[in-house]
């Protein structure tokens, strides 16, 4: 279980070790080993996130890193980004509070001047805050008077049917506005329960409330289970910080009953089962005891599986679906099943920004499906035409099936009209191994860049360093078929293939390189 999608891997538990360790003599062979396994350059967002912590930790252990200038770089760059996500915010809040509305800081807001050794520690790219569900309507017109501009199509009825909604201001940033505490369990009840055992707050002259201990791990815990790619490791570093603030006081009772209120029994004595087995964190016996007898619906385990799925699955339809419906159902435990069966498809499109009606996704649907298999039939056919021709039998295929070391230089998956595929940046790479038989590889491309240009304005590809002439790299449509010299192919296994694509087009402020989706070699 802890091996897939939102648990950490190898290098990235090494980096929380060295932060969350209290064991300094650990941290430091945690740190030593996570150095001599990772390029400072090929941080992927999720520990680059935490990166101002782990400068804080190596300072306080004396570790002298040949990168500690550079790490300390990443300290000041989230230092300024912390600056530009308060800009403003303080005003707006306290105008909520002038019209009588409350406010409750969640997330980084509330947990970098607490439970962090400085604010910096924890990084914040926006403002998270809370205000009662009953005044969510009032809270976005005060919003928008003030300039805030909502980033959804119908945000005023996703009030009854979501957690929040993210605002952008042209001078300000970003405010992600709450009006439930839990995505998954919109309960304006349930949400009492949390107002009523908030804590007072005051930072950068505003004077607000935060959850208390307990409801900061459950909210952490939740967030977990919704992670986006640079949030994978922060939830975590939250949790365990927060158990680690002051145990003493602690409320482990109630902890057990609101996980069980707010139906996350699994997911917590999952995070509780992890941070003690990897950071050392005490769980008084009684507390295992009380979460392994307490009941878990069929929900709660559905919903958990399907969010715990390896990064390579998230995009099918069929598990998007499953997941939406599941989080409809316990989102909403007011509705009925008859009123939460014939709302999905409204919920379905509030939740993915789909402005159209349901016929039309259906029909995008049949679309995908028959983008997919069509896909798998051109695979098959290419190594049938191989096999037949070359006598060899292809390896490799999608590009989700490699491993995440073997990939250099690229952004996370992404899916267009069900092929899935890759975005590379302007400089990346792939480690392949290649049996004795095969001297060619193909990379099947989407049709998102114009090769033509791309090897006109310089498209270079280069095979353990050393740089391909173009007659070894030919063009075919949407594919680029590499044949190395065989000279080159005798030198070492397993061999790197790497490229740098120009900036193309020059306006371009994603600098995006080349849309990988297949890896063939044969």
């Amino acid at each position: 279980m802890f091996r897939r999608r939102f648990w950490p891997d190898r290098n990235q538990l090494l980096l929380l070790q060295v932060c969350l360790l209290t064991d300094k003599e650990a941290a430091r062979s945690a740190w030593k080993e996570w150095s001599g396994r990772v390029n400072l350059d090929d941080l992927d967002p999720s520990s680059f996130r935490i990166m101002s912590l782990v400068y804080r930790r190596l300072v306080e252990l004396g570790i002298n890193s040949p990168d500690l200038a550079r790490i300390k770089g990443i300290y000041r760059y989230h230092w300024t980004r912390n600056q530009v996500a308060w800009r403003g915010k303080a005003d707006l809040l306290r105008a909520l509070q002038g019209k009588g509305i409350e406010v409750l800081l969640l997330k980084g807001a509330a947990l970098g001047p607490t439970v962090y050794p400085e604010p910096t520690a924890r990084g914040m790219h926006d403002l998270d805050f809370l205000v009662p569900t009953a005044d969510a309507a009032r809270a976005v017109g005060l919003l928008r008077e003030r300039g805030w501009i909502e980033q959804h199509f119908d945000v005023l009825n996703t009030i009854q049917y979501f957690h929040g909604c993210s605002f952008l201001h042209p001078d300000f940033g970003e405010a992600d506005l709450h009006w439930h505490v839990m995505r998954s369990h919109c309960d304006a009840d349930r949400d009492a329960e949390l107002w009523a055992a908030a804590r007072p707050f005051s930072y950068a002259g505003l004077n607000a409330k935060m959850l208390c201990p307990a409801d900061q791990f459950l909210h952490a815990c939740e967030h977990g289970q919704h992670h986006s790619l640079a949030s994978a490791l922060q939830w975590l570093v939250d949790a365990t910080l927060i158990l680690l603030h002051d145990p003493a006081t602690f409320d482990w009772p109630r902890l057990i009953d609101q996980a069980r209120k707010f139906r996350l029994v699994l997911c917590v004595r999952q995070t509780l089962r992890y941070v003690q087995r990897h950071f050392n964190i005490a769980v008084p016996e009684e507390v295992t005891r009380e979460l392994a007898l307490s009941p878990v619906p069929w929900l709660e385990r559905l919903e958990l599986v399907l969010a715990n799925r390896p990064s390579t699955l998230q995009h099918g339809l069929v598990r998007r679906v499953a997941l939406a419906a599941c989080h409809h159902l316990k989102a909403a435990p007011h509705l009925s099943w008859h009123k939460a069966m014939t709302s999905f498809s409204l919920y379905y499109r509030l939740i993915t920004h789909e402005r159209r009606e349901w016929a039309v996704v259906y029909s995008d649907w049949k679309l995908t499906m028959a983008r997919r298999l069509m896909d798998g039939a051109a695979g098959i056919a290419f190594r049938a035409w191989t096999l037949v021709r070359r006598g060899s039998w292809p390896r490799g295929g999608l590009i989700t099936r490699l491993p995440a070391d073997a990939l250099t230089g690229f952004h996370r998956v992404e899916t267009e009209r069900g092929s899935l595929f890759r975005w590379s940046q302007p400089e990346a790479s792939l480690r392949l191994t290649l049996p004795p038989s095969h001297k060619t590889i193909r990379l099947g491309l989407r049709p998102f860049r114009d090769l033509a240009l791309l090897q006109e304005d310089g498209l270079q590809f280069a095979l353990d360093g050393q740089t391909l002439p173009a007659t070894q790299v030919v063009r075919n449509g949407d594919f680029l078929t590499i044949r190395p010299d065989p000279q080159q192919l005798a030198v070492h296994e397993p061999h790197t293939l790497s490229w740098k694509v120009a900036a193309w087009p020059a306006d371009d402020p994603r600098e995006l390189g080349l849309p990988v989706s297949r890896i063939w070699t044969f």
